[in-house]
């Protein structure tokens, strides 16, 4: 089945529209510690608990996981702007100058983050200019922080219930 065709510029707009969390997902591997800023992120099933990022199939990240195996989501806290915006702007090193720790398998878990997951990765789907990545998650944490927000283009900080 061929899909329509949609004006992309259209498509990002309407997309915009729906209100996101903010994660970035870390991975680690021969070329270093890599990241990026993806609000494409949902859990995916309890038994087992598992989730889904989408990423861009040439990313450096993406490619890490695929070697590596292993991720982690680091889901933003309100006030967390600058790191957001800092992971998803081309750099040599999006870690320098940031705190973090690493998780039993080496990736990284940012300071500060509301929330994070470490996974082993259970499949890859190819799809469009994306991959998506299925991931068992081997720990989880969360904080009491409120989260980063993103809509229209913009970050906003979350405040509610």
């Amino acid at each position: 089945m061929n899909a329509p065709v949609i004006d992309p510029l259209a498509f990002r707009s309407v997309m915009g529209c729906f209100l996101t969390g903010v994660t970035i997902v870390t991975s680690a591997g021969e070329v270093g510690l890599t990241g990026l800023t993806a609000n494409s992120f949902t859990s995916v099933s309890v038994k087992p608990c598992q989730i889904l990022v989408c990423i861009k199939s040439e990313s450096v990240t993406g490619a890490t996981i695929r070697e590596r195996g292993y991720f982690a989501v680091n889901l933003l806290a309100a006030g967390q702007d600058d790191l957001a915006w800092r992971f998803a702007k081309p750099s040599d090193d999006r870690f320098a100058g940031i705190d973090y720790q690493l998780d039993p398998q080496g990736m990284p878990l940012l300071t500060g983050a509301l929330a994070y997951l470490s996974c082993a990765v259970d499949r890859i789907h190819a799809s469009g200019d994306h991959d998506i990545f299925i991931g068992n998650v081997l720990a989880c944490e969360s904080g009491a922080a409120q989260p980063l927000a993103f809509l229209r283009g913009k970050m906003h900080d979350y405040v509610g219930a």
